[in-house]
């Protein structure tokens, strides 16, 4: 399995050093890096993007500190089948041999000018094509074909439309060389006149082709070079109803064309299968625009100083949904004809994070399809998608399998810590479990912890569940809220037992007990809003605490539930929220 390991950012924007070690980022999979704003996605991003064919380019700007002094460098370090370290910075790219590089973030800018007020949404031309191939005529006429040929001529069949498919030019291509020596070696012509001049011209086409003799038909292709031709070009689906005998027909037409335009321009079948790709990715792309295009503006490739772009004028009166589907489809096809590599890596910059469910779905399903053209055609990409929007919370992905990878860390190994194990053993179903009754929400009882309990923890884990509540108290406001290392699931629960606690005791003594007996928090909180008008605060806490109190006993999920818990804890403005809370 081919796989990232490592991933190091050095001096790019407003970071020295990025350092990111991954355990299963795989190629030809949908890898998700899930970050907080602040954390430095963008400056992962701007690395990748400031890798040209030969070095690191950047602006002072985007320098770390704006020192020239602080050298930019990205590494890589892939493990598996490609099993290497490779780095870019201002001297040189390890990458340009092996890998293509692509970004695709927000192609949104916003331009002012002196006689408008305000700025108004630009998004620059998106270039398909830096130069317009020449126009290559094919030049295949089948009367031509039946002078030609020294046969009877209603024998071949007219193959025009083979001609008209960019698949059935890129196969002749890619077996030139030996489309090149049937047409022009002696041996090879030699063979093939042999076998036109042993076939009869009596009869109807069909009896004609009936009386060619397997013997003669094996003799032609005892040839190794015309063999191959045929070989191949008989896989092709043009050919898929095809006889072998009208195949050999039909492939003597190609060899006798072939020579005819290759006597003219030794480079022609280069010059035509660029053309004709050319011609076919402007079509779909096209109809891909055409097909997703609710703007109401006819958006579509055009011609601009021997240019194919894609132009997006007037910006600020699309959606923004209907705008960002469109840039994103017009970027991801950009790549997929211009990856001329077997590999590529792919960093998709938050788009996904502000397209609605539609426009998700459509950029999701190209994104999937190219993965799978890539797996098909045995190519490796690395897909890296970047969000500050947590899976775990927002089900905003819907692809088949996808490998989400926190980039925050979790602190001193708390997935392995005390509070953990209780809550992978713990029974929530059961009204008598301990822990859920007396650590994991608030009760105003000071009980001693039993032995259910005790047994799964080190000697120094408090002995009631009020030092257990002081414990996570401590462990919000004296370290998160300090900035200190703290860990994330005490701090979720010293969370939620505060939001418990304010609305018990803002109760009447007489319906407090209702509210303890009452379980889950949410039904805590309805049950209270009943008799007082709960603080708004109280509520939009749940999403925070909700996932990382309810883990289960395997390992890789629990990890990624605490570190979703750590990626909601390091946003300034949620711990801001809690302050507020410790304040009530």
């Amino acid at each position: 399995m081919n796989i990232i390991k490592n991933i190091t950012i050095k001096n790019i924007k407003g970071k020295s050093l990025i350092d990111l070690e991954f355990d299963n980022l795989n190629a030809n999979k949908i890898n998700l890096l899930v970050a907080p704003n602040g954390y430095g996605k963008s400056t992962i991003v701007q690395a990748f993007e400031s890798i040209n064919p030969t070095k690191m380019v950047l602006n002072n700007d985007d320098i770390y500190q704006n020192d020239h002094r602080n050298k930019p460098e990205v590494q890589v370090t892939f493990l598996g089948e490609n099993e290497e370290t490779l780095i870019a910075n201002y001297e040189k790219n390890e990458f340009r041999s092996d890998y293509d590089i692509k970004v695709i973030n927000n192609a949104v800018v916003a331009k002012s000018s002196y006689n408008t007020a305000g700025a108004h949404l630009k998004i620059d031309p998106i270039v398909i094509y830096n130069k317009i191939p020449e126009s290559i005529d094919i030049d295949y006429s089948y009367s031509n074909m039946k002078s030609s040929i020294q046969c009877e001529g209603k024998i071949l069949s007219n193959i025009t439309n083979f001609f008209k498919e960019v698949n059935n030019i890129t196969t002749l291509y890619e077996i030139q060389t030996y489309l090149r020596k049937s047409a022009f070696n002696r041996t090879e012509q030699r063979k093939i006149n042999e076998f036109l001049s042993n076939i009869s011209s009596d009869g109807t086409a069909e009896s004609i082709k009936n009386r060619i003799t397997d013997e003669s038909q094996d003799l032609l292709l005892s040839n190794n070079n015309i063999k191959i031709v045929f070989n191949t070009i008989s896989q092709l689906e043009y050919f898929h109803n095809s006889s072998k005998v009208d195949i050999i027909l039909s492939i003597i037409q190609i060899i006798e064309w072939y020579h005819l335009k290759n006597s003219e321009d030794s480079l022609f079948l280069k010059k035509l299968k660029t053309y004709m790709e050319y011609k076919s990715n402007r079509e779909k792309l096209n109809q891909r625009l055409k097909l997703f295009n609710t703007t109401g503006r006819d958006i579509k490739t055009s011609v601009d100083a021997n240019k194919i772009v894609v132009k997006f004028s007037n910006a600020n009166t699309m959606s923004n949904g209907e705008r960002d589907v469109l840039v994103f489809l017009t970027e991801l096809f950009c790549f997929e004809i211009g990856m001329k590599k077997e590999k590529a890596i792919l960093l998709i910059d938050e788009i996904f994070d502000y397209l609605d469910g539609s426009n998700l779905l459509v950029a999701q399903y190209y994104l999937s399809k190219f993965i799978e053209e890539c797996k098909t055609n045995h190519k490796l990409i690395y897909p890296l998608i970047f969000t500050h929007l947590d899976p775990e919370v927002f089900n905003n992905y819907y692809f088949k399998k996808k490998k989400t990878h926190y980039l925050v860390s979790v602190p001193n190994n708390y997935h392995q810590s005390d509070i953990v194990k209780i809550i992978q053993n713990r029974n929530p179903n059961n009204n008598n479990d301990f822990a859920s009754k007396y650590l994991l929400h608030y009760n105003s009882e000071n009980m001693q912890i039993p032995p259910v309990i005790t047994t799964l923890v080190q000697a120094n884990f408090p002995t009631t569940s009020k030092d257990f509540e002081n414990l996570v108290y401590n462990e919000a406001k004296s370290k998160y809220l300090q900035n200190d290392n703290y860990n994330p699931i005490l701090v979720l629960i010293g969370v939620r037992i505060k939001v418990e606690e304010i609305a018990y005791y803002q109760l009447d003594e007489d319906k407090r007990q209702g509210f303890i007996d009452t379980h889950a928090t949410r039904k805590k909180l309805d049950y209270a809003n009943q008799y007082i008008e709960i603080p708004e605060i109280l509520y939009l806490l749940q999403p925070l605490y909700n996932d990382g109190l309810h883990l289960d006993a395997n390992p890789q999920r629990a990890l990624n539930k605490i570190k979703s818990c750590c990626l909601k804890l390091y946003n300034e403005p949620i711990k801001n929220i809690i302050r507020l809370l410790f304040d009530m």
